[in-house]
């Protein structure tokens, strides 16, 4: 069984250390703002490491008469000051959160978003990048030079309390420019009352991420009556560990809407095909298992995990065998029963001649076999067999 070996992820993760800064963005009126310019950033010095938590992003409260602040329900206090630069390390923190702002003469706290769009012209080293903004940003992605684009965290990216998505967006019409994002971990939670909320999206139809690495992902919902999604645009995912899509919530709520992944296939038909059945890199790879957690009173009423083929550019010629997923240490939560599901994935905006493809489960990689590639069942039935005596050569083995 293939492990995964992050040979392609560049950074070398670091250690929080002490006194790391946390650059905190200012509250911002103006509809699109430049994450480079260091006078729209506040510093803070956080002494133990434990001011921001990633599991736990919270409000920001400011007294702007002595730089002083208090910060989440625990009300924490610190001391800020105007950034005069803006050159993060891995180890300091990037926060984009909803900021309060203390009248000192009338005692009045008056609350403020994050900014709706942020231009970020080059690439960044940071720690963990966090944000929980009700309105959500839009980051727009645009390399100032010719060369590659890269967000860098030896932390986590992290959101949460999202009502609308949190995007990154390539704004880029140089192809040669490439795009990616390197990351310990992805935590994304959503909390709100009142709708879908798309937790994250990398990247958009226009334009998809060159490559997405994790050390490991987990997307909560905590909320009833409500879809948390994240969707990836991107023509390589890769997850260290396991990916859990979790929802937690009361035994006595009613869980009516999951967690939804989407994985959109895009420029699908420009990969490398693969000419045989032998596992190799797939479109979305997981290290360990990809875990569908607690979704069985209503897995079987709404899509949990979506393959959108809709910018793949596969037709009916495009004859050859795709990898789409793989998980290393397989699948767990999916509803394999289910007649509408493929291996308990939802398929969408596939559109191909019924018979002249074929979806295929081997050694837990999920493939797509597209026209002359379709293998006849009498193979299909030699790779099942063949299959099952390797197994069971292992179980006598051990």
């Amino acid at each position: 069984m293939k492990k995964f070996t992050l040979l392609s992820l560049a950074l070398a993760f670091a250690s929080s250390s002490a006194f790391a800064d946390v650059y905190m963005y200012k509250e911002s009126s103006i509809s699109n703002d430049s994450f480079g310019t260091a006078s729209n950033w506040y510093q803070i010095t956080d002494s133990d490491g434990t001011l921001f938590i990633p599991t736990w992003i919270q409000h920001a409260t400011l007294d702007k008469s002595n730089n002083t602040g208090v910060y989440g329900s625990s009300a924490v206090s610190f001391t800020y000051k105007d950034a005069t630069t803006f050159a993060p390390t891995s180890s300091d923190d990037i926060v984009f959160a909803v900021v309060k702002v203390l009248d000192s003469e009338t005692s009045t706290v008056k609350s403020h978003n994050a900014p709706k769009v942020v231009t970020i012209s080059n690439s960044i080293t940071a720690n963990n990048f966090m944000v929980r903004n009700y309105q959500a940003t839009t980051f727009k992605l645009k390399n100032s030079s010719t060369g590659d684009f890269a967000i860098n965290l030896s932390g986590v990216l992290a959101t949460e309390y999202n009502e609308t998505p949190l995007k990154f967006i390539i704004d880029d019409t140089n192809t040669e420019n490439k795009y990616s994002i390197y990351a310990k971990a992805l935590y994304a939670r959503g909390d709100v009352r009142n709708g879908n909320c798309r937790l994250i999206q990398f990247g958009d139809e226009n334009r998809a991420f060159d490559e997405i690495i994790f050390d490991e992902g987990t997307m909560n919902g905590t909320q009833p009556q409500n879809s948390y999604d994240i969707s990836f645009f991107a023509k390589k995912v890769i997850m260290g560990g396991t990916y859990t899509m979790r929802y937690n919530i009361a035994a006595s709520q009613d869980k009516q809407i999951a967690n939804i992944t989407t994985v959109n296939f895009s420029n699908l038909a420009a990969t490398t095909k693969i000419d045989s059945f032998d596992v190799g890199d797939a479109i979305f790879n997981v290290g360990g298992k990809i875990i569908i957690d607690d979704f069985s009173e209503y897995s079987e009423k709404h899509d949990v995990f979506i393959l959108d083929f809709a910018n793949s550019g596969i037709t009916d010629e495009s004859n050859g065998v795709y990898n789409l997923v793989y998980a290393v240490e397989g699948y767990e939560g999916f509803d394999t029963e289910n007649a509408n599901l493929v291996y308990g994935f939802t398929i969408k905006n596939l559109n191909l001649t019924e018979g002249n493809y074929e979806f295929m489960m081997n050694d837990n990689m999920l493939q797509l076999a597209v026209g002359s590639a379709v293998p006849e069942p009498s193979t299909i039935a030699g790779i099942t067999g063949l299959l099952a005596l390797a197994f069971a050569a292992y179980r006598r083995r051990k």
